[in-house]
């Protein structure tokens, strides 16, 4: 107060003293921190929701994409089964023969791809699904290979087509179903 007193006869009467008093340092540290929480708080669940939203839906597109993929395979490997087990076989003309060859061996190789498709992406499918698509899986590769399939007594066969076609629509069926589901059940 001394010190004060000492400034005070150098203001002139009329104007009043200005006391300030700073608070210890450790108050307005903790009291900064208190009054910008919220809204740090506010900013960091707003980019963990806009991570959440975008990780969600870029996954299900991502898995989307992979059925459309896994779906156009099937509609392949249907339209190789149709030329193939439809074709004539008995022809006179060399190059159609030929070109029933390069489709048998398009349709071989599909299949077996078909079957890597056992390994990855049958994390796709749920417990339910899994064992029903390597059983129809199978089965089409049994019955679209089997019989007289790329011998010298090939001839059409629309009894193999048709099988393969059912067995290609329920294949199709659980894609389908696997689509429509959400991403985490």
């Amino acid at each position: 107060m001394g010190q004060f007193c000492a400034i005070l006869p150098l203001i002139p009467s009329g104007y009043s003293t200005l006391q300030v008093n700073i608070p210890p340092v450790a108050h307005t540290f903790f009291s900064y921190i208190f009054s910008t929480l919220p809204g740090v708080s506010s900013v960091i669940l707003g980019a963990l929701l806009a991570f959440s939203y975008t990780l969600y839906f870029n996954v299900r597109t991502a898995r989307n994409d992979l059925l459309k993929e896994f779906y156009s395979d099937i509609s392949e490997t249907e339209h190789l089964i149709s030329e193939y087990w439809l074709g004539n076989h008995n022809s006179k003309n060399k190059d159609e023969i030929e070109k029933l060859e390069v489709v048998g061996h398009k349709l071989r190789a599909k299949l077996n791809t078909s079957i890597l498709y056992d390994e990855s992406e049958i994390h796709l499918f749920r417990k339910k699904y899994k064992s029903s698509y390597k059983k129809l899986n199978n089965q089409l590769f049994e019955i679209a290979t089997g019989g007289n399939f790329q011998t010298k007594k090939m001839e059409a066969s629309p009894e193999t087509y048709a099988r393969s076609l059912a067995i290609l629509s329920q294949i199709r069926d659980i894609v389908r179903t696997i689509r429509s589901r959400k991403l985490f059940p």
